[in-house]
């Protein structure tokens, strides 16, 4: 069995370390009191506010039971500290040993899945839970995706914006791709990865240096996306200021895209600093999906943003939805009135492109006009 105290580290939030640790003695000791009153169990101490148990009765009727016991153990119980009152629980993780590591990490999944159904549950493992299963998967992608970004598998692709009045590609977006010999894996499929190795911004920086070399010493304008890591990542702007001189970029032609829900209270001011340094060495600023969420108007002032692209869930069936037209309708008069330019995105069909030329967007991006490609 194992276990960790529930929201431990509120204690420490609320009443500092010392305070936790004395949590943890009289937790311990709690627990040492309940375990000498069964037969066959032993408790250990792992990690922080971790315990383990190992007990030789291991049928469900027996396991059932010893977890039912100590969840109504400490339900009855107050831990008075310091003359403050505080309350411990418990999910538990289940699995029959069979090796040491192999079982801690079996116990482990078990206790993932406890927590997920809320505060005193437990879980037996079993290898053929669909939890398990996707848990699995999920580490065998990361360890996958985390080799494919270390041997510099990821490519650049590139989707053409144009004007609308023209329908002249105007600019490229790039793209970040992963190859994987003979498949090309999107974005969807190793972003969320990318982002829980911390490696966020090592795929910016490829697909940064992929795309300078791209257009060096071209006049070609394109844009790149900026994650919120890499926006408060102070050596960013130098990074990006080296590869332009080595690859002969003019930032005027680079359009950094900034999703319109990355400003924290917290990072305003750094986020704002960054995006004032991208400006003075000419590049543009596009807040990218507007209006998915957390819209606000000071946002796209503080953000000194040039364009807004506006977010694919109010183009998508915008010519057979007239609330979705009325939307796009002041998204744009409200640019207008700001200085900014707008880009539709997911415009795939003639329909589609239709309407958002009728509602005054100045360029789109889309199926109809081109997919990502590895070319240009």
């Amino acid at each position: 069995f194992i276990f960790d105290i529930n929201n431990f580290n509120t204690y420490n939030k609320l009443n500092g370390f010392l305070y936790g640790n004395k949590i943890l003695k009289a937790t311990s000791e709690l627990l040492r009191d309940f375990i000498n009153k069964q037969e066959n169990y032993s408790i250990y101490k792992l990690s922080i506010d971790r315990f383990a148990i190992i007990s030789k009765n291991y049928d469900e009727i027996s396991i059932e039971m010893f977890c039912k016991n100590l969840f109504n153990y400490f339900d009855t119980l107050t831990l008075k500290i310091d003359m403050i009152d505080n309350f411990v629980n418990f999910c538990i993780g289940v699995t029959k040993i069979d090796g040491y590591e192999k079982s801690i990490i079996e116990a482990e999944y078990a206790l993932d899945y406890a927590k997920n159904q809320g505060s005193g549950n437990y879980i037996i493992y079993d290898k053929n839970s669909q939890f398990v299963q996707e848990e699995h998967e999920s580490i065998s992608s990361l360890k996958n995706i985390r080799t494919l970004i270390l041997d510099n598998k990821i490519i650049p692709f590139f989707q053409p914006i144009v004007d609308i009045e023209t329908q002249q590609i105007v600019k490229y977006e790039v793209l970040a791709r992963i190859r994987d010999n003979d498949t090309i894996i999107p974005p969807n499929k190793f972003l969320n990865s990318a982002n829980r190795l911390g490696m966020l911004g090592h795929v910016t920086k490829s697909i940064i240096i992929d795309s300078f070399k791209s257009f060096a010493n071209s006049d070609i304008h394109f844009s790149i996306n900026l994650t919120q890591r890499d926006v408060l990542d102070d050596t960013m702007v130098d990074f990006i200021n080296a590869q332009a001189s080595k690859y002969s970029i003019n930032l005027s032609n680079v359009t950094f895209e900034i999703l319109e829900n990355l400003t924290l209270s917290n990072d305003d001011i750094k986020i704002r600093d960054m995006i004032t340094m991208l400006k003075k060495s000419g590049s543009l600023i596009a807040i990218d999906d507007f209006g998915s969420e957390n819209s606000n108007f000071s946002r796209l002032l503080s953000l000194q943003s040039d364009f807004i692209k506006i977010d694919g869930m109010f183009i998508q069936n915008c010519d057979k939805q007239t609330e979705k037209q009325t939307i796009i309708k002041a998204i744009v008069e409200l640019a207008k009135a700001l200085d900014m330019k707008t880009v539709a995105e997911f415009v795939s069909s003639k329909e589609i492109y239709d309407m958002v030329k009728t509602l005054g967007v100045d360029y789109a991006q889309g199926y109809y006009f081109g997919k990502p490609e590895e070319r240009f």
